[in-house]
């Protein structure tokens, strides 16, 4: 029914103005990289791990990575479902973000009512539901574009495709055997932490090397 109202233009308009503001206003996301995930991690104060939710929602799966801060692990720790909750210091989430990104976890920062940051997510397409409402309802901002954005040195770029495979946002082509970034990229460095030769770096994103 959702799906079949959004083709009507009106609806359409109207349910893009309200999904925005809540992602905008309660509970905004946006792609960060390992740099400053690790970052937000040293901010002083509490600082947790839970099992991933959308993981038990989807697939059953217990994967103990979804990072909390502050008052929103105080809340959820009394909450039955996510009692497994566990304090962690800002080496243990480090170590946690780097293995996570490794297995091609992209990093999102969110909030809970706007701007407090309440969580850490590592999570890829497959196993988080806002990325699938993401790829759903391609007209909302759900989910935000990261701060930067991948470059290729093509001098050593050997077009093995790695950087390809385990991108979560189409955002990479082999063209004569050389790997290129498109207008996908969110900046979420999976495809430099996973280069074997060292190829991709993260740049800040300008209207000069984002592609329009």
């Amino acid at each position: 029914m959702i799906d079949t109202a959004i083709k009507v233009p009106l609806i359409k308009d109207f349910a893009q103005m309200k999904v925005n503001n809540y992602f905008t206003q309660k509970h905004a996301g946006q792609v960060i990289s390992l740099e400053d995930a690790i970052s937000i991690c040293k901010i002083p104060g509490r600082v947790s791990v839970i099992d991933c939710p959308c993981q038990k929602y989807l697939s059953n799966k217990s994967e103990r990575k979804c990072i909390l801060f502050g008052t929103t692990a105080d809340i959820v720790e009394n909450i039955p479902k996510f009692s497994n909750i566990h304090d962690i210091n800002s080496e243990e989430a480090s170590e946690l973000l780097n293995l996570t990104e490794v297995e091609g976890k992209i990093h999102t920062i969110w909030t809970f009512k706007t701007p407090y940051i309440g969580a850490i997510c590592n999570c890829d397409h497959t196993g988080c539901l806002l990325f699938h409402l993401k790829n759903k309802y391609k007209f909302a901002d759900i989910i935000l574009k990261g701060h930067e954005i991948a470059q290729i040195n093509h001098e050593s770029c050997i077009g093995c495709g790695k950087c390809q495979k385990i991108c979560q946002f189409h955002a990479i082509t082999i063209v004569d055997k050389k790997a290129v970034i498109n207008n996908n990229c969110y900046g979420c460095g999976v495809c430099r932490t996973n280069c074997p030769m060292e190829a991709v770096q993260l740049l800040p994103r300008t209207l000069e090397n984002s592609i329009i």
